[in-house]
């Protein structure tokens, strides 16, 4: 009773914060249709600068507004969004496309902010689970920058599927898919980073943001490719999930990683590598020059 009590009062606190006195009766509201809506049943809510997302009841979708809208997890400080402005500039002048991948994309929250801060770049939207996909389709309505793939990151190409079917919509984490396994006829494909980059060879990734429930270290393979890209990186590490741990290996194994910028904010960490346009585009002929 007492837990759930803090937890109500730390819901009040954050939409108090966030939208002074008219957030207590949006967080009375969020959070009763949160845990006790009809199940499926649909709200309008608030994203700031008169824009507004659908969100479903009994799903994961009101924990996740609060992360990234109420709370601003997310959210860079002006230097570090310049320090993105400046790679989306430097790739351009190369001829190349920003690139943004948003790596469980949920119902599109981020990837709604993201492709309106940085209209100049592409905002790929990878999310497994189907009924939050097509939220995320609904949520970035209008916004021609942002392109969605149905799949999850992993190490190597394959099928996928949920672990708990049982869990709480939109909050999976994969595992590889047998193809005898009841969650068959579930199951997703996998892909890796460098490959969602092959099929976009003018892409130049500026930024990545993985919220995959575990998978961290599977998709951040230390041999893989894409980290020569030098990407500003906002990741939720699952390293307390069963079965999880050294999910940051990949990264901590990255030479240009080490002396980054690193903050944590909320259950997010942001990393940020050292600036040197020396390194970008690494090695390859810009656009422009090649032909």
């Amino acid at each position: 009773m007492f837990r759930s009590l803090a937890a109500g009062l730390g819901w009040l606190a954050d939409y108090m914060r966030w939208r002074g006195l008219a957030g207590i009766p949006l967080a009375l509201w969020h959070v009763g249709f949160c845990f006790l809506g009809p199940r499926g049943r649909r709200i309008r809510a608030p994203a700031g600068g008169g824009r507004t997302v659908r969100l479903r009841a009994r799903t994961s979708d009101v924990r996740v507004y609060r992360k990234i809208v109420v709370q601003r997890e997310y959210e860079m400080s002006p230097d570090r969004a310049e320090a993105v402005d400046r790679r989306c500039a430097r790739a351009q002048a190369a001829g190349r496309r920003p690139l943004i991948i948003d790596a469980g994309g949920n119902v599109g929250l981020f990837s709604q902010e993201a492709a309106r801060r940085w209209p100049q770049a592409d905002v790929l939207c990878v999310e497994p689970h189907r009924g939050n996909l097509a939220m995320a389709r609904r949520n970035c309505t209008g916004l021609r920058n942002v392109r969605f793939r149905d799949a999850a990151l992993w190490s190597s190409p394959g099928r996928l599927a949920p672990e708990d079917v049982g869990a709480a919509e939109g909050a999976f984490s994969y595992r590889p898919a047998e193809p005898d396994s009841r969650l068959a006829d579930v199951s997703t494909e996998a892909v890796t980073i460098d490959a969602l980059l092959a099929e976009r060879p003018d892409a130049e990734l500026v930024l990545l943001k993985m919220d995959i429930e575990g998978a961290e270290a599977e998709a951040l393979a230390p041999d893989a490719d894409f980290w020569r890209h030098r990407p500003a990186i906002l990741i939720e590490p699952h390293d307390f999930l069963p079965g999880r741990s050294a999910t940051l290996r990949g990264l901590l194994a990255q030479e240009d990683f080490r002396d980054a910028d690193w903050e944590v904010r909320g259950e997010g960490l942001f990393v940020f590598p050292t600036e040197r346009p020396e390194l970008e585009l690494h090695g390859r002929v810009p656009l422009a020059a090649a032909g």
